[in-house]
């Protein structure tokens, strides 16, 4: 069954403004220069605070959109699971014990996936191909 124009616009709307998510934070949050003059916690709580843009868009989106009710659970498992694992890492490196560079660069690289547009286009993907 094809999307109808009103579906399609929420959903594409949905990626435009995730992209403009990603690309802002990897822009102006990445820079060298923001690094040097913010806290370890300041940065932690904007990677806290981007993963929930992108999971509130992503659920406000499939919500509009209409893709199985089993996709949706994921998507809610899938960025709960991924946010409780970050926080819990956050308030480790940040309060008990900092982590070593290669196990710091591992979590920010599961963090800029949660927040690429990649996990929405492949729900996006197999809501589609479950409708037909």
């Amino acid at each position: 069954m094809p999307l109808s124009p009103k579906r399609s616009i929420y959903f594409s709307a949905g990626l435009l403004v995730i992209v403009l998510v990603y690309s802002l934070y990897n822009i102006y949050l990445l820079d060298a220069w923001f690094f040097e003059v913010t806290s370890r916690a300041v940065r932690h709580v904007i990677r806290f605070a981007s993963i929930i843009m992108v999971f509130g868009i992503g659920l406000w989106v499939f919500r509009k959109w209409g893709p199985p009710d089993w996709l949706v659970t994921i998507w809610l498992i899938f960025y709960g699971a991924g946010l409780l694992i970050l926080v819990l890492l956050g308030i480790f490196d940040g309060w008990i014990h900092s982590f070593g560079q290669s196990f710091r660069d591992m979590t920010v690289t599961f963090h800029e996936f949660l927040i690429s547009p990649a996990a929405y286009v492949i729900v996006g993907i197999i809501g589609r191909a479950a409708r037909r």
